[in-house]
């Protein structure tokens, strides 16, 4: 298993593309089957279910958001022509807020609830725990590249799990900017994946 990477893989499909690189079984069993299962094996170590944990990476993703606000502005510009106003306030402030929003209310989010119990289970202790998934996805749009990409990875890793991100092959600049910044400020603890194919 390799720690510390963050895989962005673009590929332009052609005929025979995916048997060349993947073998028989295509893009769809072989190579994404393999991201799956390293990022299973992370989450099953237990690392990504420290509250502690996802805190401090939630921290550095903030801190990557605010380092990089330019950057972004210019990735947007570059893909959509977002005007500077436009992309800081539709996009970036979006992102930072819920992120900030995650970080106050994580550890209030994680307690498990105390339902009312019913005459069935009066004498018992009853609680809703919330526990992570494991491995989930994210699949970016075109539209909004950064916001419908990075709000929900900070939310799954909020919750736990490990991610595979998948930005937009219609951005490429954004798609660019996660692939190469990330990596720089979160943990060496391979929990999440970018991948990215552009079919030409």
């Amino acid at each position: 298993m390799c720690f510390g990477r963050f895989e962005f893989t673009i590929a332009h499909y052609s005929s025979g593309f995916f048997e060349d690189r993947f073998g028989s079984c295509g893009r769809s069993q072989c190579g994404v089957l393999e991201i799956v299962q390293q990022l299973r094996t992370t989450f099953n170590s237990g690392k990504t279910r420290d509250v502690d944990f996802r805190l401090n990476q939630l921290k550095a993703l903030l801190r990557c958001y605010e380092e990089n606000t330019a950057e972004m502005a210019n990735v947007l510009a570059a893909d959509l022509r977002k005007h500077k106003q436009e992309a800081h306030l539709l996009e970036i402030e979006f992102i930072l807020n819920d992120l900030r929003n995650t970080l106050y209310n994580l550890r209030e989010w994680v307690k498990p609830e105390k339902p009312e119990k019913s005459l069935v289970n009066v004498m018992d202790g009853v609680y809703i725990y919330k526990d992570p998934y494991g491995v989930v996805l994210v699949i970016g749009a075109w539209n909004y590249p950064l916001q419908l990409t990075l709000v929900p990875v900070a939310a799954a890793i909020a919750a736990g799990n490990c991610v595979v991100i998948k930005p937009s092959e219609v951005a490429p600049a954004s798609a660019k900017f996660i692939a190469e910044t990330l990596p720089k400020y979160l943990s060496q603890v391979r929990f999440f994946r970018a991948v990215c194919f552009a079919f030409t």
